[in-house]
């Protein structure tokens, strides 16, 4: 057996090894602090007045709206019509418009940048071809016109006036002025089916060219063949007025001379007011030379102006 003493010992060694020291190897460590949440950052807020416009071609296009000034602007369109950005600032973008030959559609993506974040916005543009504005107003005239080329109605007019003169003064019998009449025919004239199909094609062009699937040359062709046919036409007109030169000249001195052919001042195709020899187109119209001022009723120098039964 162990002396009492060496038993002692032992037992105090092994409580004091159990229990531990007073060190902080054993304790419970104490929890962080919770980290602060990271601030979400707003989208930016980007409206624009419009998204349908319009611009004449070369123009500086102007797009008001409401949002701050972005860091950057970036520019796609479908198609691509050659569209720029000129400038931006704080509630305007401007957008430099390019030259165009004819009128062109394009969807706009404009993508407002601040930062990391990007806002996107949509605009539908049509740039209008306004160097060929003229161009199409003759063509429109021109369709407007088709009636009175198809029918020759200014020659005609002159034509009846004549023939009835004539009949009245006994310088016809009735026979002869109803063959006479039956005889101005413009519709079974050669140039008749010629002048039908350029009317046709400019029809085609000048949709074709308004849905922008056009340039402005290729309808200025189909203008030139409608021209080419109506000036033709016109001879059968004014063949038909020499033909009865003699009744004519009782009050003028002929009705013959001059080509069909388009007046832009007035809008319309005459070969009477194209022709110097029967008078001059002012500011204020057409002026009728004296030596044929017995017929001006019978001019006709408007796009208004018909002639009927009633002007005679």
């Amino acid at each position: 057996m162990f002396p009492r003493s060496v038993f002692c010992a032992i037992l105090v060694l092994t409580v004091t090894g159990c229990g531990g020291g007073s060190g902080g190897s054993s304790g419970s460590a104490e929890a962080p602090p919770p980290s602060e949440p990271s601030p979400v950052q707003s989208v930016p807020s980007v409206s624009l007045d419009q998204i349908f416009v319009q611009a004449a071609e070369g123009d500086i296009l102007k797009l008001p709206g409401q949002f701050q000034q972005p860091d950057s602007i970036t520019l796609s369109q479908s198609p691509d019509i050659g569209l720029e950005v000129e400038s931006f600032q704080a509630n305007e973008i401007s957008l430099r418009v390019p030259v165009v030959d004819r009128p062109s559609a394009s969807d706009l993506q404009l993508t407002f940048v601040y930062g990391d974040q990007s806002i996107e916005h949509r605009v539908s543009l049509l740039a209008q071809n306004t160097s060929g504005e003229a161009l199409v107003a003759q063509v429109q005239d021109t369709l407007q016109e088709k009636e009175s080329i198809l029918e020759l109605a200014q020659d005609f007019s002159l034509y009846r006036f004549f023939i009835d003169y004539a009949y009245l003064y006994d310088l016809l019998t009735y026979s002869e002025k109803e063959q006479g009449l039956l005889e101005f025919s413009p519709f079974d004239s050669p140039s008749r089916g010629a002048v039908d199909s350029a009317f046709e094609g400019l029809v085609v062009a000048l949709d074709d060219y308004q849905e922008g699937q056009i340039a402005d040359q290729t309808l200025e062709q189909a203008l030139d063949l409608a021209e080419q046919a109506i000036l033709e036409h016109g001879r059968y007109g004014s063949g038909m007025l020499r033909e009865i030169h003699p009744l004519v000249e009782v009050l003028v001195p002929e009705l013959g001379s001059g080509e069909l052919v388009y007046v832009p001042e007035l809008g319309i195709y005459s070969r009477i007011v194209s022709t110097p020899l029967y008078g001059e187109v002012t500011e204020a119209g057409f002026e009728v030379a004296q030596s044929f001022q017995p017929i001006e009723s019978l001019i006709r120098s408007r796009k208004t102006q018909s002639l009927t039964c009633e002007s005679l």
